[in-house]
């Protein structure tokens, strides 16, 4: 039986915005905070109220700028590892099978074997990923006397007063996180 499960986000609205690093574009670009009150639904049917929640967006792509969107080396790592044990029944069962059957066998022990190695080979080459924190290093501040949605003026908080927005350094959003 499948479980229709998910979140409804009503009465959203942006408040407030800052220079981030999203994963998902890898590159600079400018994040918004969306606060929304949030319902747990079942099939469909709002059920649970989880009250009202921040978000924050990429403005380009519309994600989380922070979500992982790659798989780590490790785990491909591993996942070589898993290949080459599958490749291995076919290895031991060899005298088990009839003769028939030898183009099949073959194929268990030669190509989980080549795509474990293309995995190891790509896992060698690809350069390491930088961290967050590196990367979050190339972000250039966003302007501290002007909205960037408005282009009215920002108080010495960063709020601006036309748009009702306020600009967040991306050390204190840091801070508010962790």
């Amino acid at each position: 039986m499948y479980l229709i499960h998910g979140q409804y986000r009503w009465k959203k609205q942006r408040i407030a915005y800052r220079g981030d690093y999203c994963l998902t574009c890898e590159g600079p670009r400018l994040a918004e905070q969306i606060r929304s009150f949030d319902v747990g639904h079942l099939y469909f049917i709002p059920i649970l109220p989880l009250g009202y929640r921040n978000h924050w967006h990429c403005s380009a792509c519309g994600n989380d700028p922070h979500a992982r969107t790659r798989t780590s080396k490790a785990l491909l790592v591993v996942l070589a590892v898993v290949i080459v044990l599958f490749s291995a029944l076919g290895w031991f069962s060899g005298p088990f099978i009839p003769v028939q059957d030898a183009a099949t066998i073959w194929a268990i022990r030669l190509i989980p074997l080549a795509i474990s190695a293309a995995i190891v080979v790509w896992v060698v080459k690809t350069p390491p990923i930088l961290g967050l924190q590196e990367l979050l290093q190339t972000v250039p501040p966003t302007p501290v006397d002007q909205c960037l949605y408005c282009q009215g003026g920002l108080d010495r908080d960063g709020f601006c007063a036309n748009c009702k927005m306020r600009r967040i350094q991306l050390d204190q959003s840091f801070a508010l996180m962790r």
